[in-house]
């Protein structure tokens, strides 16, 4: 492990990219052992942008687990039913759980690169306090892209006026699958809308001001002039014009869904006819030659 890391160091150095830390793989499977040498690699690599001049010190350990019991254990029974992975930045560790075992619901590089953004993202920050929102929020923003499904998940959560607060985020663990994935998409819309606004330079000033205060709404405040409160505001009516009714409708993948559907339909309806057709002919035949049927 420690020559995998040297030698990645080196062809980093050399080559002008980024340092990549030493990883230590721990796994049952031999052959996914392997897999996740690169796919951390390019995890780490994805994320690091977002962090000019980090240097990670210490080992990434990377812990793939076969058990829920194991699993619950690594968070003191607290993890989530619906959970697969999870990061422990202050020991650089990511447990997750068996892909050969256990159903992921994304991509598992997806899900391994949302666990780095987490652990880099604390490192980067000198381990100060943030808020669920924002965890969560950069955890997804650089480890998949924004879908037409979620902002129906969104649209859906305006039009029921059943949009959760950012600070109602912080028990996400407590959520059951359906509400804790509307939890991540507000988060996911939460911190998009933030880059949008401040940027890449800004984001940069962002985490400088939080880790040298070591208080996240103070470095928010300084960083974009207004409160987390106000930020609030701006981002719910931003999320309310323009996640309505208008938003699916005026997506083309919507004509063709209702094409698909209308098509679906006519053919079932073709086949009903059919059928009754078929079934008049057999009621008629069995007329003419019914053996109780007169006979001339």
């Amino acid at each position: 492990m420690a020559l995998l890391g040297f030698v990645l160091l080196l062809g980093s150095t050399l080559f002008g990219e980024p340092a990549v830390p030493s990883f230590q793989i721990q796994s049952n499977n031999s052959e996914l052992e392997h897999n996740l040498e690169k796919s951390a690699a390019s995890s780490y690599r994805q994320i690091i942008q977002y962090f000019p001049g980090l240097q990670i010190g210490s080992l990434i350990t990377i812990r793939i687990i076969d058990s829920d019991r194991e699993f619950q254990g690594s968070l003191g029974g607290t993890a989530p039913d619906w959970g697969v992975g999870i990061a422990i930045p202050r020991q650089t560790l990511i447990i997750m759980k068996s892909p050969d075992l256990y159903d992921y619901p994304q991509k598992f590089e997806e899900v391994l690169t949302h666990e780095m953004a987490h652990l880099l993202l604390h490192y980067r920050l000198d381990h100060s306090p943030i808020p669920r929102w924002f965890d969560e929020g950069f955890a997804q923003f650089v480890s998949e892209r924004w879908s037409f499904t979620k902002g129906v998940t969104l649209t859906t959560a305006v039009w029921s006026g059943k949009i959760p607060s950012l600070n109602d985020l912080e028990s996400l663990n407590q959520f059951d699958r359906i509400k804790a994935n509307l939890a991540y998409t507000i988060s996911f819309s939460a911190f998009s809308y933030l880059f949008q606004k401040i940027g890449t330079d800004g984001f940069a000033i962002l985490l400088n001001n939080i880790a040298s205060t070591g208080d996240f709404h103070r470095g928010f405040q300084l960083t974009t002039g207004v409160t987390i409160e106000t930020f609030n505001q701006y981002w719910l009516s931003s999320l309310k014009n323009k996640y309505n009714w208008s938003y699916i409708i005026n997506d083309p993948r919507l004509v063709y869904f209702l094409f698909l559907i209308l098509l679906i339909a006519a053919m079932i309806s073709k086949m009903i006819r059919r059928k009754k057709i078929l079934k008049q002919w057999e009621e008629e035949e069995k007329g003419y030659f019914d053996p109780h049927f007169p006979q001339q």
